[in-house]
């Protein structure tokens, strides 16, 4: 039996704990919060577990919302990451509610978790592709396609391409609010469309229990990951000059082979994704990406990486700079994303 640990993330409202009962079919697992709603149901992180039918034993944990309007995302944030960090999960499922625009709240909760998931805010790694799974949620049922007084019955066709394109715009919006590029967004094949009512939830669930089940034996590795509190400390003090550049240029060193090494395991993880997927359920559209563009990527990326850890000595005040640039642009950033929440 197949023993995997997956923790969902998401924003409020989008239904996690809903998915997560249909994910170890029983519907008493997590307590479920009102669709669309902006304050977190959810405010620590709860676990349950179950053997499935298929041979997989699956332990699901279920997240505080992100962008709740309370004000508590980033206090969520840190409870969650040393979560994940003590649990060492096989992979993450996002679960975003279809159709809905991202806030400056989640907007902000995902920014601070892009900085979460990297050694330095010099770093450009981003999610671990091949161990990420999204999950879009309230998808059109299919009576709003079948047509009635006054409107146009739409073909099946027609459906198909309205279903995927509401998903693959969400897997953009996640991407442009974690700062990656759209060649980045998550594989079709770990890409999942719920929709209202949905009739075929038994077989998205099979799905998805299959994309579970084939992601690597070996947790994922959070040796990279840090807490809110950690970030912060790291970005204040090169925006303030208190780190010296023989200091940087050593921990740039460390650094740099992280981001090889996760490159590598990128490659690994996705060539194993790719292997095992045997559905591509929104591969028409034209703007999807497959498994092998994250390889491409990493693979692309390695030579430059060591080719810059191998001369980060040479340049130690230009390194520093380039860092602290960073680190400002991104105290910038949040400085405004936070002072729109508080003119809404």
């Amino acid at each position: 039996m197949a023993t995997r640990k997956v923790f969902m993330l998401g924003q409020t409202g989008a239904g996690k704990s809903i998915i997560g009962n249909y994910l170890l079919s029983n519907e008493l697992a997590f307590k479920e919060a009102d669709i669309g709603s902006n304050e977190s149901e959810t405010t620590t992180v709860s676990s349950s577990s179950s053997n499935l039918p298929m041979g997989l034993a699956l332990t699901v944990f279920d997240t505080p919302g992100l962008g709740d309007t309370k004000g508590r995302s980033i206090q969520f944030l840190d409870n969650m990451m040393t979560k994940i960090i003590k649990e060492r999960p096989h992979g993450l499922v996002f679960v975003l509610n279809a159709g809905s625009k991202f806030g400056p709240e989640i907007k902000l909760a995902l920014l601070c978790f892009a900085q979460c998931l990297k050694t330095s805010v010099d770093s450009e790694i981003g999610l671990p592709h091949g161990r990420v799974l999204l999950l879009v949620n309230h998808l059109p049922a299919d009576a709003e396609f079948e047509g009635g007084w006054g409107s146009k019955r739409v073909s099946p066709q027609e459906k198909e391409d309205t279903l995927a394109l509401a998903v693959d715009n969400s897997n953009a919006l996640l991407s442009e609010c974690l700062k990656l590029p759209l060649e980045q967004k998550l594989p079709f094949g770990h890409v999942f469309g719920v929709q209202k009512g949905d009739a075929n939830i038994k077989s998205k669930m099979e799905n998805i229990w299959s994309a579970i089940a084939t992601l690597p034996e070996d947790p994922l590795d959070v040796n990279q990951f840090r807490s809110f509190r950690d970030v912060m400390m790291e970005a204040t003090q090169l925006k303030d000059n208190a780190v010296s550049a023989d200091v940087f240029a050593e921990r740039k060193v460390k650094q740099l082979q992280y981001d090889i090494d996760w490159h590598r395991s990128r490659i690994r993880d996705c060539t194993t994704a790719h292997v095992a997927t045997a559905w591509i359920p929104f591969a028409n559209i034209a703007t999807s990406i497959g498994f092998g563009a994250a390889i491409a990527d990493s693979q692309s990326k390695i030579p430059g990486l060591e080719q810059e850890r191998k001369t980060v000595t040479k340049d130690k005040e230009g390194k520093l700079a380039k860092a602290k640039e960073k680190a400002e642009k991104w105290l910038d950033e949040m400085t405004t994303l936070k002072s729109v929440m508080e003119k809404e």
